[in-house]
């Protein structure tokens, strides 16, 4: 039965499942910790990781022979919200984008793409890709429902329905979006540190990423997990966004 918790993850309840937490930045964007730190926590907890930093597989390169991680990607959209784009093997996420997101990177490379909604939707999907949605009903910029119409909606595989820094009512905003058009239901920390991989996770019966990432399209995965907390939620952002403005400076001076 599919289900949706806001709770902590109880891991030994979740033995036997195909478990990952589908939200992940490294300091190669603008979280704070190495890949392989990030991997190393998911491990202690039995899990697998989709890395998805911003525009960016560097990340996902280090570690693309590693076989408890799902190689994706956070693309965003030119009209502002961002799409969480997975695939079976690292080379289907290289080939992706280097033919579509290199291209179309603006100046600040964690920044928005030169590519609509639209068309980052299409071509995703030619390459295989599953298509979601990260905070899809979140603040600004990132809020997907104000920025399309039902016909690109009923064109996605799935939403984020408990991301780690957003608050309840906004992940219960897009749990409700998520049910009203029939889409399928992921959940990720959008851990920018270590000590939050594992806060939400997203399950199925799968034994393989390829089934796993075929029930997302199929709708038959669960999630649970909870929001880092009111108090500590501005320290967080300040944090990662001090993080994605060193990363900017840095990539402008030409520095690795």
């Amino acid at each position: 039965m599919v289900e949706v918790l806001f709770e902590r993850p109880d891991f030994n309840k979740l033995r036997g499942k195909f478990v990952c937490d589908m939200h992940i930045h490294s300091k190669y964007t603008d979280g704070w910790n190495t890949p392989r730190e990030m991997l190393g926590v998911a491990r202690e907890k039995g899990i697998f990781i989709a890395i998805t930093d911003h525009n960016s597989i560097r990340a996902a390169r280090e570690l693309k022979d590693e076989q408890d991680v799902i190689f994706g990607i956070e693309a965003h959209s030119r009209e502002g919200p961002h799409f969480l784009l997975y695939f079976s093997s690292f080379g289907e996420l290289e080939n992706f984008y280097n033919a579509c997101i290199k291209p179309n990177k603006s100046r600040d490379p964690i920044s928005r793409l030169k590519l609509g909604i639209e068309r980052l939707i299409k071509l995703a999907k030619s390459y295989g890709a599953v298509v979601a949605v990260a905070h899809p009903t979140g603040p600004l910029w990132f809020n997907l429902a104000k920025k399309t119409n039902s016909n690109v909606l009923s064109k996605l595989d799935a939403l984020e329905v408990i991301s780690g820094l957003q608050s309840r009512n906004i992940d219960k905003k897009a749990l409700k979006l998520a049910y009203e058009y029939s889409l399928g239901m992921i959940g990720g920390s959008d851990a920018h540190s270590k000590a939050d991989v594992g806060r939400v996770v997203t399950y199925s019966d799968a034994s393989t990423i390829d089934e796993f990432l075929h029930d997302i399209k199929n709708k038959k995965t669960s999630v649970v997990g909870t929001e880092v907390s009111l108090s500590k939620r501005p320290r967080q952002i300040i944090k990662t966004f001090r993080a994605h403005i060193k990363h900017t400076i840095r990539h402008t001076l030409g520095k690795k």
